[in-house]
């Protein structure tokens, strides 16, 4: 290669893209590597501001959401440490500028998806990383193959970080739906609600400990919500009886950003075509019993978190895909195309390993990146991205592998794999119709006390006796808010699973800047050590198993 620039166009500017492109560039600055590395993010949803002293990225969201509607951003993910120190500190400072909550654990960490965009952005845009990476707007109008052969032509690595239905994977890698892997599928409404500021002390209706036990003593409703913004989403599982009833008066369906159901508010019709059709059915007693029903389950939903109806913004449908693309590197041509976060694997968001499994794909792929630049630094050539991408590939495999079937796959309702293809919601709602609502009334309460038993712990949010039992009372007092069917439902959905796993990390290290021998300089690697077992969701770790833990964390680093 005459130029020893690499030239990386990043697909995609969501949090999988930017923060690849911020460890690389990092790394480039770091090891006086600039003239190695150009690296552009390009987004379709960026916005040039041209009103301050120099021109700046923003998020201007999807150009085909109805104006004013909210979106996934609004979403509240929940952060782990373990995978955050794959980010540098003043990365992470910049992350949580805005909003630093810590919720069921000590290391873990609420935060709009919002939040982690908009501040990844800033942070790449700051001075220090500038000479190396730009960000730039997507402007896709002509045909796909004009669009492929300008960034062929352009990059001689692409990376494909535009989500779940990639364009790059469709179109360079030529992987289309059909083509996906599947392990599973849910159906899931996305109910938005955002709290005024004038009431509740703590930000929500109910404080995070008693919202953390609420959500994780059942399955049938998760609450993802920030004390802080007051705001979040209510997301509830559904059955396919009641996804096909989850619509707009006008009958479209429920989609974030472009079609969402807006809720009737103080008795008035704001959109009337846009209304949420259930709430409508059930208001004027109108439309089949089915309906009204799940406008009814939606309604306990709320009341168990204590949201009042009058603070929901918005109802979307959610389409949960546990999946994979069987291909993550390949060549085209002369360059070398990746795939990186939902593009190249998804996860059921419930256990809240989506964004988490983002930063450690994102570290991963720069140090991979980083390695190669150091061979092209050296005056050898690119060539193939099998060979120098080969842990990446691996890596991505094996937490491709952690994540799917031993967290995801746990919660997902309707299997698709060839082992055990089944849907449990239809059997879950049958099952509930012959319960005693008692038995069911007393077996929560008795989840709602382990759960309890287990936040209280100095792993984990560490209050007192008085404390723990003041949670179960008003847990239990929630609980009695909900009708009897929504009750059943929830008890037979089961707890979240509680198990201790090994957290699949990445070795991340930097070659002997004298080295100029790839194959030499990857067996010098100066790792950074982390330990083999980490707190990931709600995982338990037993005494010995944290012990060990502290150690690793305590031991010196090479």
């Amino acid at each position: 290669m005459e130029n020893p620039l690499l030239r990386v166009g990043v697909i995609g500017g969501g949090p999988a893209g930017l923060a690849t492109a911020i460890n690389l560039a990092e790394w480039a600055v770091q090891h006086g590597m600039q003239d190695i590395f150009s690296i552009a993010v390009m987004d379709t949803r960026y916005l040039q501001d041209d009103s301050g002293p120099s021109p700046k990225i923003q998020y201007g969201g999807s150009r085909r959401a109805e104006a004013g509607v909210s979106n996934r951003r609004g979403q509240v993910v929940t952060l782990q440490q373990d995978c955050l120190d794959f980010l540098s500190q003043r990365t992470r400072d910049e992350l949580f500028r805005n909003v630093n909550e810590s919720v069921w654990s000590r290391t873990s960490y609420n935060i709009p998806i919002r939040e982690v965009e908009d501040r990844l952005l800033e942070r790449a845009q700051m001075n220090d990383v500038s000479g190396v990476l730009s960000l730039e707007v997507l402007n896709h109008t002509g045909s796909d193959e004009a669009l492929s052969t300008s960034l062929l032509c352009r990059f001689n690595i692409i990376i494909g970080a535009d989500g779940s239905k990639s364009w790059v994977r469709r179109h360079l890698f030529k992987i289309d739906e059909e083509g996906m892997q599947s392990g599973g599928r849910d159906l899931a409404l996305g109910i938005e609600f955002q709290i005024p500021e004038h009431l509740h002390k703590s930000g929500l209706p109910h404080a995070q400990p008693l919202n953390v036990v609420l959500t994780v003593s059942q399955c049938r409703f998760l609450l993802n919500a920030s004390s802080v913004t007051r705001s979040g989403f209510l997301n509830m599982q559904l059955t396919k009886e009641e996804w096909d009833l989850a619509k707009r008066v006008d009958g479209q369906s429920c989609v974030f950003a472009r079609s969402p159901g807006i809720l009737l508010r103080n008795g008035q019709v704001l959109a009337e075509k846009q209304n949420f059709k259930p709430q409508v059915d059930s208001k004027h007693d109108r439309g089949s019993f089915a309906s009204r029903n799940l406008w009814k389950s939606i309604s306990d939903g709320l009341k168990l978190f204590g949201i009042d109806q009058e603070h929901v913004s918005s109802i979307v449908g959610v389409e949960l895909n546990v999946r994979y693309s069987p291909k993550v590197v390949q060549d085209v041509g002369e360059t070398i195309c990746l795939l990186v976060g939902d593009a190249a694997f998804q996860t059921h968001f419930w256990p809240g390993r989506g964004m988490n499994s983002v930063f450690k794909e994102a570290a991963s792929l720069a140090n991979s990146l980083f390695l190669v630049g150091r061979r092209v630094q050296c005056g050898e050539r690119l060539g193939s991205g099998l060979l120098p991408f080969t842990e990446y590939r691996s890596f991505l495999a094996g937490l491709r592998e952690l994540e799917h079937d031993h967290r995801s796959l746990r919660f997902v309702c309707q299997r698709s794999g060839p082992r055990d293809s089944q849907d449990r919601m239809p059997d879950i709602v049958e099952q509930a119709t012959y319960q005693n609502v008692n038995v069911c009334r007393s077996k929560l309460v008795e989840t709602i006390e382990k759960w309890a038993e287990t936040f209280s712990k100095p792993k984990r949010l560490h209050f007192s006796k008085e404390a723990k039992e003041a949670l179960v009372s008003k847990a239990i007092a929630a609980l009695e808010n909900i009708g009897d069917y929504e009750v059943k439902i929830m008890e037979v959905s089961g707890p979240w699973p509680r198990l201790s796993l090994d957290e699949f990390l990445p070795n991340i290290g930097t070659p002997d800047p004298q080295e100029c021998n790839l194959e030499l300089a990857l067996e010098k690697l100066t790792e950074v050590p982390f330990p083999a077992m980490s707190p990931a969701g709600i995982e338990e770790l037993t005494d010995e198993q944290q012990d060990k833990q502290n150690v690793a964390k305590a031991a010196p680093q090479a």
